[in-house]
């Protein structure tokens, strides 16, 4: 009988195909499904052949295409998508091996599914085949439901890669070596994109906020607008990265009026009368100002005034640890809506409140908490019904009337939430995901300067590599505040409970070491 046309396949393999000898059949399903895979099966044995399509094919969970040798196996992969491939080792016209090795010489043929299904039962012919890469390796004979099985595992994990691969926000991003900030503007431009440009140089990290290819708003160190902007045009040596997305800026809170094209022109020019200027000597040189080096760019969600953090102190530090240390203290869980936090980080919260901002993983972070929290409440669960966006964090009541609450912000996007953040936090605790900064992107980096920048807690605790100091040096964390690394990744020697007396502790040690009182901000 032969096979039902499929309207959503493509053309069959030409007839010439059959004359060479060679067998091709195909096993639809009664319906056609485009979500269904395609397995391909490549075996000299009619008996072997039969048997994959019929295990295959069972419920419709595969379309299978069948060929006697590896030749045909490749003029059927030239015009039908093949989700897996199921292969004798030892075909008529070559060694299964070697076809698979031929298979992955091609890009678009190596992120197949490929699985043995030989005659040869060697335990070095196995090793050869998963050493080569392959992804399964069975022997005849074959479970029927065992195979199948396998094989919609195999399938099953190439489309979860396949659609986190399609989910991931891909960035624009390198280094000016390679791209010139001239040249990335001129792409957001032309593409009439919409996003933050986040970049990061020797002298000083910056953003751009673009609306339909229009540069609105620039800052650079202490620069703000057409200046901030015209200064990152001179950088040579420095990192970018664009993060694409609606342009959160209100209007009213543009600096920059103009097209990219004219304010490059306007760089460029301001560079030649630079360059002229040095030529004509020292007295007629005219350079444009440097961006200072000791502030962050300040976001447009800063809020306009901070609470003040708790003064440190010994005896109410001592008092903190005795109550963490408690194995039965647990913290109630909060979920915060941007108000909701934005009422509680400025309220008083008891005779003595030690205010934590957590930045981390969120994954990693929630877990490590969840570690100190006790039940939920009603008002919790209540709570997460919500669609609004929301913040997590804990808070314990200690005896006396004292508090401690961690309010945990991603690491991956420590912004999010700056415009609640009304309090300046007695310890910041930063504990990038797998302990490294680098796995953070340069958006990031710069979001975590400038909220560390802003809030200006007076002490704080890393947890990661042991690179994560100098990391954090180089954002400027370290250079006037307490600092403290801990060698580990969040959630292995790193517990939750042992940060918190790590923190309380590094508090206490920061009285006298600068002021921890900021009235206002902004």
């Amino acid at each position: 009988m032969s096979p039902r046309p499929r309207a959503d396949r493509p053309a069959p393999v030409p007839a010439p195909l059959q004359t060479m000898g060679r067998e091709l059949q195909t096993i639809a399903p009664a319906e056609s499904d485009a979500a269904t895979p395609i397995a391909l099966v490549v075996d000299g044995d009619a008996v072997s052949r039969r048997f994959v399509e019929l295990a295959l094919a069972h419920e419709h969970s595969f379309v299978v295409e069948s060929a006697t040798d590896a030749m045909t196996a490749v003029e059927i992969l030239k015009v039908h998508s093949v989700d897996l491939i199921v292969s004798e080792s030892d075909l008529p016209d070559m060694n299964g091996l070697r076809f698979f090795r031929q298979l992955g010489q091609e890009q678009r043929l190596r992120d197949i599914s490929f699985v043995f299904l030989s005659s040869d039962r060697r335990a070095d012919s196995k090793i050869a085949a998963f050493r080569a890469g392959a992804d399964d390796y069975l022997t005849k004979p074959c479970d029927v439901a065992e195979f199948r099985a396998r094989a919609e595992a195999l399938v099953a994990r190439r489309r979860r890669l396949r659609d986190a691969q399609r989910r991931r926000n891909y960035l624009l991003s390198g280094d000016f070596a390679a791209l010139h900030f001239a040249d990335i503007v001129s792409i957001i431009s032309i593409g009439q994109r919409s996003g933050l440009l986040s970049v990061a140089t020797g002298r000083s990290t910056g953003q751009v906020f673009f609306s339909s290819g229009m540069a609105v708003h620039a800052v650079y160190g202490n620069l703000v607008g057409v200046k901030a902007f015209q200064s990152m045009v001179g950088e040579v040596d420095g990192h970018f990265e664009f993060s694409p997305g609606a342009c959160e800026l209100a209007p009213e809170s543009y600096t920059i009026d103009g097209s990219p094209a004219g304010l490059l022109l306007d760089a460029a020019r301001l560079s030649d009368e630079e360059a002229h200027s040095r030529e004509l000597g020292p007295a007629a040189t005219v350079s444009p100002p440097r961006p200072a080096s000791v502030s962050a760019p300040r976001s447009h969600t800063l809020p306009p005034r901070l609470s003040s953090a708790l003064a440190p102190d010994a005896t109410l530090a001592a008092q903190f640890e005795l109550g963490l240390r408690d194995p039965f203290a647990l913290g109630e869980m909060r979920l915060w809506t941007e108000d909701d936090l934005a009422r509680w980080t400025r309220a008083e919260g008891g005779s003595a409140r030690l205010h934590i901002v957590f930045i981390a993983d969120l994954a990693a972070g929630v877990s490590a908490l969840l570690a100190l929290a006790g039940s939920p409440t009603e008002r919790w669960v209540l709570g997460g019904l919500s669609a609004t966006k929301k913040a997590f964090g804990l808070t314990f009541f200690l005896r006396q009337e004292r508090t401690v609450d961690i309010v945990l912000l991603d690491a991956h996007a420590p912004s999010a939430f700056q415009a609640s953040l009304g309090r300046t936090p007695s310890v910041m605790i930063i504990a990038p995901p797998d302990g490294d900064l680098m796995t953070l992107g340069i958006s990031s980096r710069v979001a975590l300067e400038a909220i560390v920048q802003q809030l200006d807690p007076p002490a704080v605790v890393g947890v990661g590599n042991a690179a994560l100091m100098d990391g954090l040096v180089k954002l400027r964390i370290g250079e006037d505040r307490l600092l403290r690394c801990t060698q580990s990744a969040l959630g292995e020697s790193a517990d939750a409970r042992s940060l918190l007396i790590k923190a309380v502790r590094l508090w206490a040690a920061s009285a006298g070491k600068r002021p921890t009182f900021r009235p206002t901000q902004g």
